[in-house]
C-alpha cells in the first residue's frame, strides 16, 4: 500500500513538474528550434488567432465584444487567451476612462506584423475550404 501511494505521489509530482517545465529558468518555453513550431507554441491553438482577428480586423476592444464572436468562445478560454496575448506582447490593455470595470485591448506591432500571414491563411482557406457560391466573412465586417 505504501509503495502504491509513493508511486502515485511520484507520478503526480512528475506531472506537475512537466506542466511547469517550460517556466523553469534556463529551460526555455519552446519545444524546439523550428520557427514554425515556436510560432505554433504561441498562437497555434484553436482560439488565439480568432481573438486577434476580432481585435485587429473587427476593432473589438472589450471582453464583452469579443465574447460575442460567432464561433462561440467560452469566457474562461477568452480570458486565458487575452492573458496569453498580453503576456506575449501581442496586445496592450488599458482601463476605460468611463467605466473602471472595463478594459480595452489594442494590438501591438507584434500583432500587426501577423496580418500578412493571416491574410495568406485566409486566401488558402477561400481556395480550398469553401464550396462554390459560399462567401467568406468580409474583412472588417464582423458577422452578426
Amino acid at each position: 500500500m505504501v509503495d502504491k501511494l509513493f508511486s502515485l505521489n511520484l507520478q503526480v509530482n512528475i506531472k506537475h513538474l512537466l506542466v511547469f517545465y517550460k517556466y523553469l529558468p534556463g529551460m526555455g518555453k519552446f519545444r524546439s528550434n523550428c520557427p514554425l513550431s515556436r510560432t505554433l507554441d504561441i498562437i497555434g491553438d484553436k482560439w488565439t488567432l480568432l481573438v486577434l482577428r476580432d481585435i485587429v480586423a473587427f476593432q473589438k476592444t472589450t471582453f464583452k465584444e469579443m465574447s460575442r464572436m460567432p464561433e462561440g468562445i467560452a469566457t474562461n478560454i477568452l480570458s486565458d487567451r487575452l492573458s496569453k496575448l498580453l503576456e506575449e506582447g501581442f496586445i496592450t490593455k488599458t482601463q476605460s476612462d468611463t467605466n473602471k470595470l472595463v478594459s480595452h485591448c489594442m494590438p501591438t506591432g507584434k500583432a500587426i506584423d501577423l496580418i500578412p500571414t493571416v491574410m495568406l491563411m485566409r486566401e488558402w482557406s477561400e481556395k480550398y475550404l469553401f464550396e462554390k457560391g459560399e462567401s467568406p466573412t468580409p474583412i472588417g465586417n464582423p458577422p452578426q
